[in-house]
């Protein structure tokens, strides 16, 4: 007798199926297949010509720039597979604008936020702003569609055992003197009810990545090394 897990668990699994069965990896015809190839096993292209042999025949590349937008669905999607998410989002978003927008090849992205919720890229201002707002179906829940944080690209540097105010902003001095100027800097965990705090800092910075000139030093475990400070990072 099989048991209503076991039951959900496959329906669970046909839905992946399903959802998989709308996405495909796009492949080179044989004959551009066959040049990459050749030119692969030649070992005398130099590796810029041959990421632009790539690109030249690759059928689908993604824009370069996008503009994001958040379904603010919080951790209601955090256990479902992305294909199934991405599946909902296209067929069951109930949406005129969303419709018209994917009918222009506008969106170009759908992914997990990290903190929760989905990300929507899309190609243009124009339609970042005509998303802003809309309210859309998801896994059978309504949600709206906001701007996103400006925090949540932001690379950023969790540093604990800060126990004040003071020595943050030491910190801030001593990475902006590396080179690493912080965006902003805030205690990480707070309860704002009782205004109480973790000694843990998060220092954003304003770009996505590392900058390259941090990459000098191993981890960021030895800036508390290099600012002559006693805390750790992490």
């Amino acid at each position: 007798m099989i048991s209503m897990a076991d039951h959900l668990r496959s329906q669970e699994y046909e839905r992946v199926r399903h959802s998989k069965s709308m996405l495909s990896e796009p492949r080179l015809s044989d004959e551009d297949a066959a040049r990459l190839v050749e030119a692969y096993e030649r070992s005398d292209t130099s590796a810029a010509d041959y990421l632009a042999l790539i690109t030249e025949n690759r059928p689908f590349t993604p824009p370069a720039t996008t503009h994001v937008v958040a379904i603010d669905s919080g951790t209601y999607c955090a256990s479902v597979a992305m294909p199934v998410v991405f599946n909902s989002f296209l067929q069951d978003h109930g949406n005129q604008v969303v419709q018209e927008l994917l009918s222009r090849y506008e969106v170009a992205l759908v992914e997990k936020a990290p903190a929760g919720g989905i990300f929507v890229h899309v190609r243009s201002a124009e339609a970042e702003k005509r998303l802003v707002g809309q309210e859309v179906n998801l896994l059978g829940r309504k949600f709206k569609i906001k701007r996103q944080s400006p925090f949540d690209s932001k690379f950023y540097l969790d540093v604990f055992g800060v126990r004040s105010t003071a020595v943050a902003n030491d910190l801030f001095m001593g990475l902006a003197q590396l080179g690493a100027r912080p965006f902003f800097l805030t205690p990480r965990d707070v309860n704002m009810d009782a205004h109480v705090a973790t000694p843990t800092w998060r220092f954003y910075f304003g770009q996505e990545e590392p900058k390259s000139a941090w990459l000098r030093y191993q981890s960021v475990g030895v800036w508390a090394e290099v600012l002559h400070c006693p805390w750790k990072t992490r």
